[in-house]
């Protein structure tokens, strides 16, 4: 995990990763859940990790979305200074394409013959892997476009198939939602490190509200990362 995690902070090049980013939300006002997994995104690209090491799952263009009064613009701050929203976003996964079938399938390996390599993991027994689901989710249960469900027995039952397959070395999984530790109850695999926003009965948090955008901006814990990433100093400084 701290493979994983220097990569991640010092931009290291490791050639063998791979990073799945998961925004699970639809509907404007989860416009902060897109701009969580995109500023992500812009992150990672910053410090030289490859498109093709990168999955990027968005059920839906906020940044063009009708009410959006700023056309193509994610903003994280009320000045509006700084469009999250790079031009050479490639976003994997959106629309109808993002179910809960297909996420659990893209974690396992079960694909489709039709299926691009672009959107498959392509991973092995020395992979380290980084996935970040942000949305909304409850007691065992994380939502994907308000309509299906992942329950946290199958998750367990995915991570457990990913091990037997040899597909990874670490997993570093972070999830930023309600109740989200309540998704890890049932895992068993090995080398699985968790990171989790909020224990049973508790609330992960919204944070920074914009008059204009009439929304969200951030979670509470992602904008946190997020400067945690950006700052470069975590391990000397962060806990």
């Amino acid at each position: 995990m701290l493979v994983l995690l220097a990569a991640l902070v010092a931009g290291l090049d490791y050639q063998d990763n791979v990073y799945i980013i998961l925004s699970g939300s639809k509907f404007y006002f989860n416009y902060r859940h897109t701009l969580n997994a995109i500023q992500l995104y812009n992150y990672l690209k910053s410090v030289g990790i490859a498109d093709d090491q990168i999955l990027l799952m968005v059920p839906v263009d906020h940044a063009c979305n009708p009410r959006n009064p700023f056309p193509g613009t994610l903003y994280s701050t009320e000045e509006h200074d700084y469009n999250w929203f790079c031009e050479d976003v490639e976003i994997d996964y959106k629309a109808e394409d993002l179910t809960a079938d297909s996420i659990l399938n893209l974690l396992r390996g079960r694909y489709d013959d039709l299926l691009p390599k672009s959107k498959r993991v392509i991973s092995g027994p020395q992979t380290n892997i980084f996935i970040y689901f942000n949305g909304h989710g409850g007691e065992n249960f994380f939502k994907i476009q308000d309509t299906e469900l992942i329950h946290s027995e199958d998750l367990a039952k995915v991570l457990m198939e990913m091990h037997q397959k040899r597909m990874y070395k670490e997993v570093f999984f972070m999830l930023d939602t309600c109740e989200a530790f309540t998704m890890f109850d049932s895992i068993e695999a090995p080398n699985i490190y968790m990171l989790a926003t909020a224990v049973l009965g508790e609330s992960a948090l919204a944070d920074k509200t914009d008059g204009v955008l009439n929304t969200f901006l951030a979670d509470r814990f992602s904008a946190e990362f997020n400067l945690f990433l950006t700052q470069k100093n975590g391990f000397s400084s962060q806990t």
